[in-house]
């Protein structure tokens, strides 16, 4: 699945949904310095006198910002359209992502309806995901008469089937050339969140008068040791809502995207008092494999808020209400590839941006196939032999009457139309109680045997 970084130098590899499992395995050589962001000898090299320009031409940062010539006369981007739109979040909060540790993740979960109108109620006719007339992924954006929002978390059970593939393909058991090397770590935090004022503890940043959220990350127990937690808000720059198109539910889950740039800021002198009303209280066991360019976070989040009115003194003990489970899957780039290349498109000068976006967000989406495939069907129970109910004078009838010809496959009654009058008599029932029966019974009787003389074939003919 991940492949090397393209910081390293070198084409993205060709990529397919479901080769997953195949692409990390592949083993990868660093190129010499200089081959991916600009600096080493060997892009010295490669430089034509000139600088800049050859054939008297100006040749692009990125061999993918100018494609060819189209019939039209245009030379276009070769850049995957979500990748250029992540380009342009980072291109349009450069100030900001300077102060901070830049992010760049994708999230995984539904895309549903929001307001509750008629109108948008009929996007989905359960109350569910949004039924949209595409059968492909669809970069949505809000608009009159389309409001929609974004639930990050997946059903358990194809939270824990995505768990077990990823576990399976770091198998020992696999070949070399199927088999998914990466690193994998268990935390267990608890994350509590605050409302407190961040633009009077952080003025260079410029940002508006409120309340922010603050996040005080806690490690449980036996983790490591961390005095009162780390403090850190989390900068929202954009994000884009990805659709994985209509899915029937018996082609497996349907998962959407949201992928998100943010910038984590770290509040060294954020302690929480009293005065900073709580907001909620998230457990948090998440289960990380990382790769070479990015990392997968699988995690289980139990998320409570606080009771209304508790919690108001130094004496008073602050009560939750009862934790809510979700199932998180995200995919984060390496902030520090993303940094690098980042800095040199800014100094137009060399770089691989494009093609480290484009790994990531393809890597993304094999991952929402892979969440998406329907688990294998579980096999039925073994059952007893089925017991028949024809007897032997049955079978014997239909044998001395059809000799030499296969026995029904299914169905005693097959026996009974091939032969009516060899009808078990656990079939008849018992004879009626009275010995002496009346002219209707008798004229009953009659018509039934003629209608079983009747019923009889004629014997097949054999050619």
């Amino acid at each position: 699945m991940p492949g090397a970084p393209p910081e390293h130098g070198g084409a993205p590899e060709q990529q397919h949904p479901g080769a997953l499992a195949q692409q990390a395995s592949k083993p990868r050589h660093p190129a010499p310095p200089g081959q991916g962001v600009p600096g080493g000898k060997h892009a010295q090299a490669r430089q034509p006198a000139g600088g800049a320009k050859q054939c008297g031409l100006p040749q692009p940062a990125n061999v993918l910002d100018i494609g060819p010539t189209t019939v039209l006369g245009e030379r276009t981007s070769l850049v995957d359209p979500v990748v250029l739109e992540i380009g342009r979040l980072l291109e349009e909060n450069k100030s900001k992502i300077r102060h901070g540790s830049l992010e760049v993740e994708a999230r995984f979960g539904i895309v549903k309806p929001k307001g509750g109108s008629h109108a948008e109620d009929e996007l989905s006719a359960s109350g569910g995901r949004v039924h949209l007339p595409v059968t492909s992924e669809a970069l949505l954006s809000h608009s009159r008469g389309f409001n929609y929002q974004f639930v990050p978390g997946l059903p358990p059970e194809t939270f824990v089937a995505l768990s077990e593939h990823l576990e399976r393909m770091s198998s020992e058991a696999l070949p070399d050339d199927q088999r998914v090397e990466f690193e994998s770590t268990f935390v267990h935090t608890v994350d509590v969140l605050y409302k407190a004022d961040v633009a009077s503890m952080l003025p260079h940043l410029g940002l508006p008068q409120g309340q922010e959220t603050v996040r005080v990350s806690i490690l449980r127990e036996g983790q490591g040791h961390q005095d009162g937690g780390r403090a850190s808000i989390k900068l929202k720059l954009g994000h884009l809502d990805l659709y994985s198109g209509a899915r029937p539910g018996e082609l497996g889950s349907a998962v959407d995207m949201r992928v998100a740039v943010s910038c984590e800021i770290d509040l060294e002198s954020f302690k929480p008092s009293r005065q900073h009303s709580l907001v909620m209280r998230r457990e948090k066991m998440r289960k990380t494999y990382r790769f070479r360019a990015w990392r997968i976070d699988l995690t289980t989040v139990m998320s409570s808020e606080p009771v209304p009115g508790s919690g108001q003194s130094e004496t008073d003990e602050v009560k939750w209400k009862p934790p809510v489970q979700t199932n998180e899957v995200e995919i984060e780039l390496e902030g520090s590839f993303l940094e690098r290349n980042l800095e040199a498109k800014w100094a137009n000068q060399r770089h691989m941006l494009w093609e480290l976006l484009s790994d990531f967000v393809f890597n993304a989406r094999d991952l929402v196939g892979l969440a998406s495939e329907p688990s294998p069907m579980v096999l039925p129970p073994a059952l007893p032999p089925a017991e028949t109910s024809v007897d032997e004078r049955a079978r014997a009838s239909y044998k001395r009457k059809y000799p030499g010809m296969e026995e029904p496959v299914v169905g005693h009654y097959l026996y009974r139309l091939a032969d009516p009058s060899a009808i078990p008599e656990s079939l008849i029932g018992p004879p009626p109680a009275s010995s002496n029966p009346s002219s209707q019974e008798i004229g009953a009787a009659s018509m039934i045997a003629a209608a079983a003389r009747a019923m009889r074939p004629e014997p097949p003919t054999r050619a």
